[in-house]
């Protein structure tokens, strides 16, 4: 039975866009060419962006400014760790726990990345509400190798979703956590929806948009 999980289209364009390099997080004096900032944007595509090129892009503001894009950051990161627990909820947890390991192991490291952004996240948001600088900018390229999560989780989108409908067809009881999502009106794709557009979000909170909420769909 084909569970019609398919990667979004949008999923395409996100992944090469948004991929963050590694840097060298004790780069101190650095050059501007080997910097943090200057590493995490050198991957880009032309007309592509990243967080903190985003962030370095806006008009210069004033530090009350700077601390309530800090706190519409936290509100949002707040919201967004929520959908997260969801996924580790209803999806991860289940999937471990009651599915024999043998039906999903070809994505175990798919699943592990979504293990280890969710992982990160919960650090980002300590730091975010540690963040008294205001510097926003230069959290996102401290953690531009943290980011790259996101290109390896939506490089191997495709076929992970292609592999949940091969487990679908061998695993009675993951099929049974799929009926019980449709219970909730939930599927697997719209559980991790949030994360194939995570990073756009974070472009648009810190190029001024007044968003203070997470998507949950790839329309959002």
């Amino acid at each position: 039975t084909q569970l019609g999980f398919r990667c979004p289209s949008r999923c395409a364009v996100a992944a090469p866009q948004f991929v963050m390099s590694k840097v060298d997080k004790d780069a101190k004096g650095a050059t501007p060419a080997s910097s943090p900032t200057a590493a995490a944007d050198a991957k880009a595509p032309a007309g592509g962006n990243s967080p903190a090129a985003a962030h370095r892009s806006t008009p210069s503001v004033t530090m009350d400014s700077k601390q309530q894009q800090v706190q519409n950051l936290i509100t949002n990161e707040t919201a967004f760790g929520q959908l997260l627990q969801k996924i580790a909820a209803d999806l991860l947890t289940p999937l471990r726990s009651k599915v024999n390991k043998k039906h999903f192991a070809a994505i175990d490291p798919w699943l592990i990345t979504v293990e280890n952004l969710i992982s990160f996240h919960k650090k980002f948001l300590v730091d975010l509400q540690h963040l008294k600088s205001g510097n926003v900018g230069e959290l996102f390229s401290r953690n531009a190798q943290s980011f790259g999560l996101y290109g390896q989780f939506l490089g191997g989108f495709e076929e992970g979703m292609n592999m949940m409908n091969s487990v679908s067809s061998n695993s009675k009881k993951f099929k049974a956590i799929v009926k019980t999502l449709g219970e909730k009106k939930e599927s697997v794709q719209s559980l991790l929806a949030p994360l194939i557009l995570r990073v756009p979000q974070y472009v648009n909170l810190l190029t001024g948009n007044p968003v203070t909420r997470p998507p949950t769909s790839p329309a959002a």
